[in-house]
């Protein structure tokens, strides 16, 4: 048996017009995109570091813990504060610690990673030959070796779940996705993907998304959630087959990537089967993907890996290419150079103006800074002074639009308004987390009326008011403010998705006021602009339930789970309607189902 090749066949390999061709392909029963996304480290990197680097700080860190104990506690807090290699290299030099000794640590360690997959040899070469029917443990010793390091590291770094996520939290929270994210976020909103599955902790992709577009995702990193995975939808899936750095069910050491939890494998056998795979960034070392890559049959479906280098891929990855008939190597540059590729091929046009809107802001950031500058030269100590606040308060608004955790946006709108109170966006930005997250609506009140007070055209302080109007059933208040919202929308934008999100509010105070007649034109309304938008249905469903029309009633919850299967709300009416309908076993389901959702 010869030793595992790294080798492309040659007629394997396919151009990247293939891959051109391939993303603009439709699947044929549901019109929805028939490409998914697999995004890897490589995507992500120089911003976030690759696994080697996460392993070159493991091990430093490691070895800073056993040599010296007494000055790691606050080296390691240091660190998580602000991670690099500064403050490592700094403690190296002073300590006088040569980089033979470094290495002999680590040679000394990594041999435990021999003798542990050693142990374990039978199992190993089971599972090894599920890849390779006829390999020898000889030829393959040395890669089974290799691909343990990373996980290896991260349980020497730290044997707790929690303080390795703290660890990815603190190497990923300050970093911000590059142009080619942008560029991708904008082919989501096209609609040429719609699945988008990533091996990384990083929020690159839904920020993005988020961020720059008006499109609505649907998250997944939770193993209970990712059953309910819809891949033939039309709101696009984020995927996180390993977790997300924000919680503890982040996977990273060997065992814990040995297998994908239950639900994220049965979804991703699920989209191989039915969707060809667009692989980037990702080097295939890892068992728990390829093991399902590996069993992937469908002639249906193709496999379109790109690569650097056909002469130097990952073991696994030839094996699968060279050895499954619908699978190919595409040669690319970097992620950016294939991003690049998809941006002048499909969205130049369309794109541009944002592109352009991009270089004006960072320009006029520029000028601000430079006209500062020169103001200060010449300025007195108060005008200095003014000056430096209100750099202060565009440092905080900048922060804030980048900012997705609202706990953390709120405390920032309360710092901008604690500098700047004449601030009405603020204000209504901070009214809406009051409304929407706190459920305090005493002091949402209190926030869209300052905004409205700073700017009485402002629409969406006046929906936001009257919407917390409403959930405090002050309705004759609500009903003003929603009508006002309403009228301004409709005479200052174009945009239907906005105008369908006020429709849907006034729909929802016809609703709790029982308007039925006139809710449900509201919610129809909101339907008409927007298909996509899962709130109004959920809303019908509760009117006609009201009106004891379940069948319909029923219809309209459905629509919502459709288009949204984590909305718990959704579950909790569905759950009602079982009930009017004698449905008893349904309704325990969709009751027990809210109980593990987040309040959405």
């Amino acid at each position: 048996m010869a030793p595992p090749s790294t080798k492309i066949l040659p007629e394997k390999i396919r151009e990247k017009s293939y891959l051109q061709y391939k993303i603009q392909q439709k699947h044929e029963f549901w019109k929805t995109p028939k490409s998914a996304l697999l995004l890897g480290a490589g995507c992500s990197y120089p911003v976030v570091p690759l696994g080697s680097g996460i392993i070159k700080y493991c091990q430093q860190l490691s070895f800073i813990r056993d040599k010296f104990p007494l000055f790691a506690a606050e080296l390691h807090a240091n660190f998580l504060t602000k991670p690099g290699t500064d403050m490592i290299d700094k403690f190296f030099l002073e300590k006088q610690i040569d980089q033979q000794t470094f290495e002999n640590y680590v040679t000394e360690k990594e041999e435990i990673i021999k003798n542990n997959i050693l142990k374990v040899k039978t199992e190993e070469l089971k599972k090894l030959r599920s890849f390779v029917p006829d390999a020898e443990w000889d030829d393959y010793e040395k890669h089974l070796v290799a691909d343990a390091r990373y996980g290896f590291w991260m349980d020497a770094y730290n044997s707790s779940p929690r303080e390795r996520q703290r660890l990815v939290e603190a190497l990923i929270e300050e970093c911000n996705p590059g142009g080619a994210y942008v560029i991708l976020a904008h082919m989501i909103e096209k609609g040429y993907f719609n699945n988008i599955l990533t091996t990384n902790f990083d929020d690159f992709i839904n920020e993005t998304v988020a961020y720059y577009t008006s499109k609505r995702v649907r998250f997944f990193a939770d193993d209970e959630i990712s059953q309910f995975i819809s891949i033939y939808g039309n709101k696009p899936n984020i995927i996180k087959l390993h977790g997300d750095y924000r919680y503890a069910n982040i996977k990273n050491t060997t065992d814990e990537t040995l297998r994908l939890s239950k639900s994220m494998e049965e979804k991703l056998r699920e989209l191989l089967l039915n969707l060809d795979l667009i692989v980037i960034g990702y080097n295939g070392s890892d068992y728990s993907i390829m093991n399902v890559l590996q069993q992937m049959k469908s002639p249906n479906c193709e496999l379109l890996w790109c690569g650097l280098d056909e002469n130097d891929v990952h073991w696994r990855v030839a094996n699968l290419i060279n050895t499954t008939s619908n699978s190919w190597f595409i040669k690319i540059k970097d992620f950016d150079d294939v991003i690049s590729d998809f941006y002048y091929q499909f969205l130049e046009k369309s794109l541009a103006p944002i592109e352009r809107a991009k270089k004006r802001e960072d320009e006029f950031n520029r000028y601000i800074l430079e006209i500062s500058k020169k103001i200060k030269e010449n300025a007195s100590q108060s005008e200095i002074n003014k000056l430096e606040k209100q750099e202060l308060v565009w440092d905080l608004i900048n922060k804030t639009n980048k900012e997705t955790d609202q706990e953390k946006r709120f405390y920032l709108l309360s710092e901008i308004l604690t500098h700047d109170p004449g601030f009405a966006d603020a204000y209504m930005h901070r009214g809406f987390i009051y409304v929407d997250d706190k459920r305090d609506y005493d002091n949402a009140i209190k926030d869209f009326t300052s905004a409205i007070a700073l700017n009485d055209k402002n629409a969406s302080a006046y929906r936001g008011r009257g919407w917390a109007y409403t959930e405090k059933a002050d309705y004759e208040l609500a009903s003003k403010d929603l009508d006002t919202a309403v009228n301004l929308i409709e005479a200052t934008t174009t945009s239907n998705i906005e105008k369908s999100v006020y429709y849907n509010t006034r729909g929802f105070y016809f609703l709790q006021t029982k308007q039925y007649a006139e809710a449900i034109s509201d919610l129809e309304k909101a339907l008409q602009l927007d298909p996509s938008y899962e709130y109004p249905y959920k809303h019908l469903a509760e009117v006609y339930y009201r009106q004891e029309k379940y069948n319909i009633a029923l219809e309209m919850v459905n629509k919502a789970l459709e288009l949204d299967r984590n909305y718990r709300a959704a579950y909790q009416v569905r759950a009602r309607i079982y009930k009017a309908l004698n449905l008893p076993d349904l309704a325990a389901q969709d009751e027990e189902m809210a109980k593990t959702l987040v309040k959405n």
